[in-house]
Parts: structure tokens; C-alpha cells; sequence
């Protein structure tokens, strides 16, 4: 039941999108502190443990929000989805320390792959909160207390690294700060909003099945692209160095600005898609759609202006000037980050038209390109090789996404005709 009055979806965007911003931004930020503070080897620990992290945090989210704010026929309860995110979540950590165990990182890399899980899967649980009081109108305080996270995360962190603590305690006091605001902040307006309610086990467990089975396909079509980005990385750090990596992971950390912008608007906005297809109003769904996608395209288009004018004495200043020659790699980042952007709009897309299968197919097909392209490219153009890789690999998915769709689209209008 709802307790308090829902606000407009404007405001509600607005507050999911900045909040998710500040936290991202905050992530950004230590990547950069961690250069002048350190070097770019101790920012390659700290990327290739939140790119291994990464992987893991999103079988722990399962993909399960964009199912959940497009389930406008109430398929299953809020109080279900919750129960099936603290599902994932164990599994997420049980399948990473099978694979810290087999894969033999040292003890620095290894504990601060756990210490960023640790620290993902908490935002991974915040997460289902949010997709809970976004049904109840209230997407709003998901960005408040991503705003409040987000600071309060980095300042732990920098506060520890400064005062001489090492990566691996920062890392920990970061993880624990994104806890008590969870537990301060989150929890307390999740009870006044949706309210907990107990439920036995026994009529839980069927329903998170039933889900874990339905969005299996969808988990995947997330988690596969986490590796598709990590494949490139992993091998970056093998063949060229962990100073390679924190170089290569500097000049993709302004892309943040669209991996940020684009997937939280779709969040905010999708239950209108979800609302415009069941309600087999298709020119409104495609006009949508189109609106998404060259969105999307023109935010690619301003990202380069803006390298193009400013990027590079905003690059020295952050990262030092041992970060010039690498500079071309920019516009290379910021193309391949807006067709991964692209992806996330056909994901969500796909999502509302219930092809499920297609965002599998689709992210398989990328991950495919990325396994045979990578060490070949990196090998033969270094860091831009591992560049090219993504691209082509992001572009073989849109290609695939938009087959589907459309086809859907068409195959639905059949129907209905």
C-alpha cells in the first residue's frame, strides 16, 4: 500500500539521473585521485578490480529492474523481487570466490576484487529498493541516496588513501560507508514508502524460481557485456602492464558521462515504453524509440566536439602529462561508450517487447567479436587495439538489436491487423 503521495515523473527522472551521476562521478573520482596520489598502477589494480567486480555484481543484480518497472500487469510483488535480488546476491559472491580461487591474482588484486563485490553488490541491492519505490512513485529518492552515497563513498576513500591507509582499507571504508547510508537512509524511506511485509518462505520460494527462470536470459544479456569489457582489460594488464591498464582506464573514465546519462533516463522512462507497447500504440512506441536513439547519437556527436576543444588540457590537468600521447584514444572511448550506450536502449527495448532471447543473442554475439579480435588488436595497435575491439564488438550488437526490434514490431502489427 502506498504511504505517501507520488510525485511527477519529471522531477523523478531528474533526481535518478543525477544521483546516478554523483555516484558514478565519485567512482571517476578516485580513479583520477588515485594517479596523483599513486601512479597509474595502483589506478590498474583499482580498475581491473572493479571490471572483475563488475561481472559478478551483475549476476548479483540479475537484471531483474527493468523487468520489474515494466511489469505494469503486477506479475509478481515488489516484496518477490526483493527476495530474488538477495538470491543473486549470494550467488554472485559464491561464484567469485570460486573464481579468485582458481584464478591465482595475488593478495592485493584478490582482495580488492572482493572488497569492490562487496561494495557493487550493496548499490546491487539498493538497486531493487529503488525499482520498489519507483512503483510506488517515488524514483526520486533512489537519486537522493545515490547523491549522498556517491559523496559520502568518496570521501571515505580519499580521506583513508590520504592518510596513508593503502587501496585495500579504502576500498573496505568505502564498502561499509555505502552500507550505513543503506542502512540510515534507504531502509528507513523504503518502509514509509512501500512498507516491509512478511511473507512466508515457502510462498516465496515458487515466484523466485518462476523469476529467476524468466529473467535468466536477461541476467545474461547483462552480464555477458561486463565480460565483453573485460576481456580487453584482462588482456591489456597481461600483454602491456598494470600502468597500461591505468592509462587505458583514465582515458575511458570521461565516458562515464554517457554510460551514466543514457541508462538512467531509460530506467526512469521505461514503464512509459512498457505502458506505450501493451497498449498496442506502435507509431507512439516507434517514435519513442527513434527519439532514444538519436538521443544517444547526439550525445556521442557532443562528447567529441568537446574533446576535440577542451579534451586534451582537461586530460593533462587531471591525470599529468604523461597522458598526451595517449590522447587520440579519447574520441575512439567515446565512439565505442555511445554504441554501448545504443545497446542499452535495444536491451531495454527488447525488455518491454518481452524478446528476451534476442538481448542473449545479441550480447553473445558481441562478446563472440570482442574473444576473437582482442589479443590480436591489442597486440598489433596496443591500447587503440583494445578500442577497436569494443567498437566493433558494441556495433555488432546494435545491428542485431535493431533486426529484432523491428521485427517484432512488425510481426506485432501483423497480429493486431
Amino acid at each position: 500500500m502506498k504511504k505517501e503521495n507520488s510525485i511527477d515523473i519529471k522531477t523523478q527522472v531528474t533526481w535518478n539521473t543525477f544521483g546516478s551521476f554523483v555516484l558514478l562521478f565519485a567512482q571517476w573520482g578516485i580513479s583520477v585521485l588515485l594517479v596523483r596520489i599513486a601512479d597509474f598502477s595502483e589506478a590498474g589494480v583499482f580498475s581491473l578490480a572493479m571490471t572483475i567486480a563488475n561481472v559478478f555484481a551483475y549476476i548479483g543484480n540479475y537484471s531483474t529492474r527493468n523487468f520489474m518497472t515494466s511489469d505494469a500487469g503486477e506479475e509478481y510483488s515488489i516484496q518477490q523481487y526483493v527476495t530474488t535480488r538477495l538470491v543473486t546476491i549470494c550467488m554472485s559472491f559464491i561464484l567469485c570466490a570460486i573464481f579468485l580461487w582458481g584464478y591465482g591474482y595475488g593478495f592485493e588484486i584478490t582482495w580488492a576484487i572482493f572488497f569492490y563485490l562487496l561494495y557493487a553488490n550493496q548499490t546491487a541491492f539498493s538497486d531493487v529498493l529503488y525499482g520498489g519505490m519507483q512503483k510506488m512513485g517515488h524514483l526520486e529518492i533512489g537519486g537522493i541516496a545515490c547523491t549522498v552515497k556517491g559523496i559520502a563513498c568518496f570521501l571515505g576513500f580519499m580521506f583513508v588513501a590520504l592518510a596513508g591507509g593503502g587501496l585495500l582499507l579504502a576500498m573496505a571504508v568505502m564498502a561499509l560507508v555505502a552500507y550505513l547510508v543503506m542502512l540510515f537512509y534507504e531502509f528507513p524511506r523504503y518502509q514509509a514508502v512501500v512498507g516491509w511485509r512478511k511473507t512466508s518462505i515457502h510462498t516465496q520460494i515458487p515466484a523466485v524460481v518462476r523469476l529467476l527462470k524468466q529473467c535468466f536470459p536477461l541476467m545474461l544479456s547483462t552480464v555477458i557485456p561486463t565480460i565483453t569489457v573485460a576481456v580487453p582489460r584482462v588482456l591489456v594488464e597481461r600483454v602491456l602492464g598494470e600502468s597500461f591498464l591505468g592509462i587505458y582506464s583514465s582515458i575511458y573514465t570521461p565516458t562515464v558521462i554517457i554510460t551514466t546519462l543514457v541508462p538512467s533516463v531509460i530506467t526512469g522512462i521505461i514503464p512509459l515504453y512498457a505502458k506505450t507497447w501493451s497498449s498496442q500504440k506502435y507509431a507512439r512506441f516507434i517514435k519513442l524509440s527513434l527519439f532514444t536513439l538519436f538521443g544517444v547519437l547526439g550525445l556521442g556527436i557532443a562528447g567529441c566536439i568537446a574533446a576535440f576543444f577542451f579534451g586534451k588540457p582537461v586530460m593533462i590537468l587531471l591525470f599529468g602529462p604523461e597522458i598526451e600521447p595517449y590522447f587520440p584514444l579519447l574520441y575512439l572511448a567515446i565512439l565505442a561508450t555511445t554504441v554501448c550506450a545504443l545497446t542499452s536502449c535495444g536491451t531495454a527495448l527488447l525488455t518491454v517487447q518481452r524478446k528476451l532471447n534476442h538481448t542473449l543473442f545479441s550480447a553473445i554475439a558481441a562478446l563472440i567479436v570482442v574473444l576473437v579480435a582482442s589479443n590480436s588488436l591489442i597486440e598489433i595497435n596496443g591500447l587503440y587495439g583494445a578500442a577497436y575491439a569494443l567498437g566493433i564488438a558494441y556495433l555488432a550488437q546494435v545491428i542485431w538489436q535493431i533486426i529484432a526490434i523491428v521485427y517484432g514490431l512488425v510481426k506485432q502489427y501483423r497480429i493486431c491487423r
